[in-house]
């Protein structure tokens, strides 16, 4: 009968202690709204193509894929800009985006959980100096 009571004394105890060191539940946090790929144009019908993703709990642009058309002695070029970067660009902070693909500045507003809407400017020196500017539209894919 001591043994029994040894038993249970000491099975109450295991268990406190593995209660108590129980991990607590933690919440996971809720992935942004934001991220995804994005697909779009400009106004002037240049395509263009973003992925935000979560770097470390934040809501980052990690890639751009956008064609600008130059108007250079009366002739259409357009010209490629690109990049990845798995630690990100620039961070989604609230509804808002801000990056350079220099030397074009690029400032976004997520009008919705999937509509993009923004504005492009920068100085170009090639082909010819000049302005480049406009505004785009992305919807989430």
């Amino acid at each position: 009968m001591k043994q029994v009571k040894l038993l249970a004394v000491l099975l109450l105890f295991c268990s406190t202690v593995f209660i108590g060191c129980k991990k607590d539940d933690v919440d996971p946090v809720e992935e942004s709204p934001y991220v995804g790929i994005w697909k779009g144009t400009t106004n002037s019908g240049d395509s263009l193509r973003f992925t935000i993703s979560d770097v470390q709990g934040k809501p980052m642009l990690t890639s751009y894929d956008v064609n600008v058309r130059v108007n250079y002695a009366g002739t259409q070029l357009t010209t490629n800009q690109k990049g990845t970067n798995s630690n990100g660009y620039s961070e989604v902070i609230g509804d808002k985006i801000e990056f350079k693909i220099d030397p074009v500045a690029v400032a976004g507003t997520f009008t919705s959980t999937t509509t993009l809407e923004g504005t492009y400017k920068g100085e170009v020196a090639v082909p010819a100096p000049g302005t480049i500017q406009g505004t785009f539209t992305a919807k989430k894919q």
